[in-house]
């Protein structure tokens, strides 16, 4: 027989998504959200989700932060950006120590590939070019509040989510 629901729209000044698609079919949770010009939405990592990103409307700017081995955010307060902008570091007695790779992609209509976020990695993105951006993802799980851990989009400074002009 065939089934039409009606899916609940959540907005905010950030933009608007559509959450939980398909969940009478899927093991963990699709959702499609669209996110407006200049917003970041950052920072925060899982504990034991994996995500699956595809940006089909616009574009992405997609920044990821690997924790080294041994390491977890969760732990560190003083953040700073190291090697060029690619480690992220921590103060430990006066001196720096790099805890993470920072990687940045673009993603969307101009780079359409599928990004695999495990857990323990941060993650956030931004639009580009002045443009909405609309984000179809895939989580392995279903929502849990206690799984995603929330770091500032700002832990690194601002300027990393700037364009840099060569």
């Amino acid at each position: 027989m065939i089934e039409v629901r009606t899916e609940i729209v959540r907005m905010d000044n950030r933009g608007h998504g559509v959450y939980n698609l398909f969940d009478d079919i899927l093991d963990g949770q699709c959702n499609i959200t669209t996110t407006a010009p200049g917003v970041v939405r950052a920072f925060h990592y899982h504990e034991k989700q994996t995500d699956h990103w595809f940006c089909v409307k616009g574009n992405l700017h997609v920044i990821l932060i690997e924790p080294l081995s041994g390491y977890e955010f969760r732990d560190f307060v003083e953040y700073s950006l190291l090697d060029g902008g690619f480690s992220a570091g921590i103060l430990v007695n006066g001196n720096w120590r790099q805890i993470g790779r920072v990687y940045h992609r673009y993603i969307g209509e101009q780079n359409p590939v599928t990004l695999k976020i495990p857990p323990g990695v941060l993650h956030g993105f931004t639009p580009m070019h002045g443009k909405e951006a609309t984000l179809l993802y895939y989580t392995d799980q279903k929502y849990d509040a206690n799984d995603e851990k929330r770091i500032s989009w700002r832990f690194l400074g601002e300027d990393i989510w700037s364009v840099s002009n060569k």
